[in-house]
């Protein structure tokens, strides 16, 4: 859709956390190959059957819901009068939010038409209950309250945000500006107490009797639906404040490619909350190292990381096994890396293995990391130099092309390529595939990974530590892989910021309210957040500068001389 800035943002993470901790359950841009084909867990394209009658004179007969250009270069989904997504809702009692980009066109009856329907159980009652919007006034109504005002129009690209509080408490944004706040006390719908709840986009309906819903029973003479054209829809499990919501208007990525999905575990139980087709897998066996030293298995845990946050701990034989939809289409792995020292035999340990089927057989490939010199290996071809040292924080990349090809970057520098013609993997063509995130393994049987039969003498794997992990469909190339490290508007990459030679730095940090610096000569800071969302830019003072309405979370501030050069880039945590 035109000007979809909204949610490509909020999914396109690869190295850092939102400032308000929250990702999306799932986010869909409808970008990548059979997107309907390829919904995620949870969601429905639901097509319309009914031929419509609109103000009694004109039928229009049902169209699918079907992906279309955007005509900006992107795709978009066009829904019919009573086509619609199902979203279901995890936990209603948590709150959740829906984020969308919205355009409406002007085929309907003068009524109130299907904006957003909610459905499900209460007790033992089935409920349908409607988030509404005037045909021609394109007012918004809920609960029997009208917005103050008409927001949306026919035929222009809107962004909604709708979210419904732990309370039962629903608000709409449209971009960016409250348009209506509808409490629990007055609607009495209490949505946050229903079981089997669900979403139902751009729909009316009349009713629902716990499976099935029906459509409002005026169809045949009045069309009291609206063909709508929607894009870059998240879904998140509570209510974003309004602060989070101005963040999400505020973001644009760099390019337009969205992560399939971001992991930062900063959120509760976050192994018991994983995004579908991730998977946590504990080591069972003990390793023995060097045949001298043995180390019982640990289930791997999220832990507090040293430069604020949580991170993964992964065991020896413990990884995160993440699937692949369709290599075919190619895919990119990106997260942050450090590994132990000290404990691993002096072999090529587990860095990354690829598991799937060749159509001939299951397959295991290893992506390995020398123990003691760090060189990469994939295909028999080594890096060219060491890249990846001990207990020291690395941003990774890993790509493959729709053809096969293997690259590996560090720190945005591009340390493997191994074309498909060398290596003879093929992974591009395989079914059932998946990544096992720092693991060597043997053998796949089609459904299990054997670890290397010499665990039981000599550690093959390695015991690392891994963060904010997002996956794409599709190889990202070298400007996009650029582009995350970068720092400033489309900032992708802070953890491991250096002072400059100004040996600037800012205290207290963490910090509550008033930020100084090392150096007077910091003149004015501009304050980002690590989505590259401007959030501030002061002057200093004597006594620094003032940061007390920063959102508790984690920012990058860019200083600046007297001249307005910029000094350095520095990582602030807020309280």
């Amino acid at each position: 859709m035109k000007n979809n800035y909204l949610f490509i943002a909020v999914c396109l993470l690869l190295l850092q956390t939102p400032s308000f901790g929250q990702a999306p359950k799932f986010y869909l841009d409808f970008e990548g190959a059979s997107p309907l084909s390829n919904l995620p867990s949870g969601v429905t394209n639901v097509n319309g059957t009914n031929t419509i009658r609109v103000k009694n004179t004109t039928n229009y007969a049902a169209i699918p819901n079907a992906v279309q250009s955007d005509g900006a270069g992107g795709k978009e989904l066009f829904l019919d009068f009573q086509g619609y997504l199902k979203i279901n809702i995890p936990n209603p009692s948590a709150g959740f939010s829906l984020a969308y980009d919205y355009r409406r066109n002007n085929l309907n009856d003068d009524w109130y038409l299907g904006f957003l329907s909610f459905i499900g159980n209460s007790g033992i009652d089935k409920k349908l209950e409607k988030l509404l919007i005037g045909q021609w006034d394109g007012k918004l109504n809920f609960g029997g309250v009208d917005s103050s005002n008409s927001p949306i129009g026919f035929n222009t690209d809107y962004k909604i945000v709708v979210t419904c509080s732990a309370t039962g408490d629903v608000k709409v944004y449209v971009d960016n500006v409250l348009r209506l706040s509808v409490p629990n006390s007055t609607s009495s719908y209490n949505i946050n107490t229903w079981t089997n709840a669900s979403l139902l986009l751009s729909y009316k309906g009349d009713s629902f009797d716990g499976t099935i819903v029906t459509p409002e029973n005026e169809y045949a003479t009045n069309a009291r639906d609206t063909r709508a054209f929607v894009d870059n829809v998240a879904l998140y499990e509570r209510a974003l404040t309004a602060s989070e919501v101005a963040v999400l208007f505020n973001d644009t990525p760099a390019y337009g490619k969205a992560s399939k999905y971001f992991l930062d575990f900063e959120n509760v139980s976050p192994l018991l909350n994983l995004p579908l087709g991730v998977s946590n897998i504990n080591g069972t066996n003990t390793v023995r190292v060097k045949n001298t030293t043995n180390y019982a298995a640990i289930p791997n845990a999220v832990q507090p990381r040293n430069e604020g946050g949580n991170e993964l701990f992964l065991d020896f034989h413990g990884y995160l096994k993440m699937n692949i939809p369709t290599p075919s289409t190619g895919f990119s792995l990106a997260y942050d890396y450090r590994r132990a020292d000290g404990i691993n035999d002096d072999w090529y340990l587990g860095f990354l293995t690829f598991i799937g089927n060749n159509g001939a057989g299951n397959v295991l490939e290893r992506l390995l990391i020398g123990k003691w010199d760090g060189q990469l290996d994939f295909g028999g071809v080594t890096s060219s130099d060491s890249p990846i040292s001990f207990n020291t924080n690395y941003k990774i990349v890993v790509t493959c092309s729709a053809g096969g090809n293997i690259k590996v970057y560090v720190d945005n520098v591009l340390k493997l390529s191994v074309s498909n013609s060398t290596s003879g993997k093929n992974i591009h063509t395989w079914t059932n595939a998946s990544l096992l995130l720092s693991f060597k393994g043997e053998s796949f049987d089609g459904t299990n990974v054997t670890p290397e039969s010499t665990y039981s003498s000599n550690a093959r794997d390695t015991r690392a530590f891994v963060d904010n992990i997002a996956f794409f469909e599709g190889e990202l190339n070298a400007t996009e892989v650029s582009q995350l490290f970068t720092n400033g508007n489309n900032s992708l990459s802070i953890e491991d910021q250096k002072t400059s030679s100004n040996n600037l730095n800012i205290y207290p940090n963490p910090v509550k309210d008033i930020l100084k610096f090392t150096s007077p000569e910091v003149k004015s800071v501009t304050i980002y957040t690590v989505l590259g969302a401007k959030v501030m830019t002061k002057e200093t003072t004597d006594s620094g500068v003032d940061v007390s309405s920063l959102n508790t979370g984690v920012y990058v501030v860019n200083c600046f001389d007297i001249d307005g050069k910029k000094m350095d880039i520095v990582k602030l945590i807020k309280l």
